[in-house]
């Protein structure tokens, strides 16, 4: 039986969820020992930045997907409109991480100024030129990639943080808002990788 569109993504979804990188020793080590003060709030302060960068990052991925690719387009739209809080303001994604940088003491300016360290500032200039400047299917592979590996980063990040008394379930909330939503932008992500392809290769 000739493979489908919805096969091929399926297939890819599934390899991207299984592998190696999704159960790092990073991972394990945020969810299962604890952080002093100061490596919580220079983790917070990198991670604050590349969410900052990435709704940007993701409306250059929206303008650089060609006119005649509207139904990837509206998956792109679907995420970024989950990312800006489905239109209101509190519930913008970067807002609610800010209720927890606030609970951790880091100020607007601290996170302002935040020093990001290499790996960092390559993740986020490398997704920028994805995003913004290569062939759209490359662009829109990164994306998929993206969003696939993001749910299980928040099956440790969340029981991570809430095994710390000191945090409530609103100071949390990002964390355990990302475990629904980074599914729906796995859905979204696949179904526009399914509706990418046009040509056996």
């Amino acid at each position: 039986m000739k493979q489908t569109n919805r096969d091929f993504a399926v297939k890819l979804r599934n390899t991207i969820e299984n592998a190696p990188v999704n159960r790092n020793k990073f991972y394990v080590a945020f969810r299962d020992r604890t952080l002093t003060e100061k490596q919580m709030e220079r983790f917070m302060g990198q991670y604050f930045w590349f969410c900052k960068t990435f709704i940007r990052t993701l409306a250059g991925l929206v303008a650089n997907t060609p006119d005649n690719q509207e139904d990837v387009r509206l998956e792109l739209v679907k995420t970024l409109y989950s990312e800006l809080g489905y239109g209101k303001k509190p519930a913008i994604h970067l807002n609610q991480l800010r209720k927890f940088t606030k609970k951790l003491g880091l100020s607007e300016e601290y996170l302002d100024q935040v020093d990001l360290i290499p790996e960092i500032k390559s993740y986020i200039e490398d997704l920028r030129c994805l995003f913004g400047q290569a062939d759209f299917r490359e662009s829109i592979g990164a994306e998929f990639g993206v969003e696939v590996t993001a749910y299980p980063e928040f099956t440790y990040l969340y029981p991570g943080l809430k095994k710390y008394g000191k945090f409530s379930d609103d100071d949390i909330n990002f964390f355990k808002l990302h475990l629904v939503e980074e599914k729906l932008h796995g859905d979204w992500m696949t179904d526009a990788i399914t509706n990418l392809g046009n040509t056996e290769e």
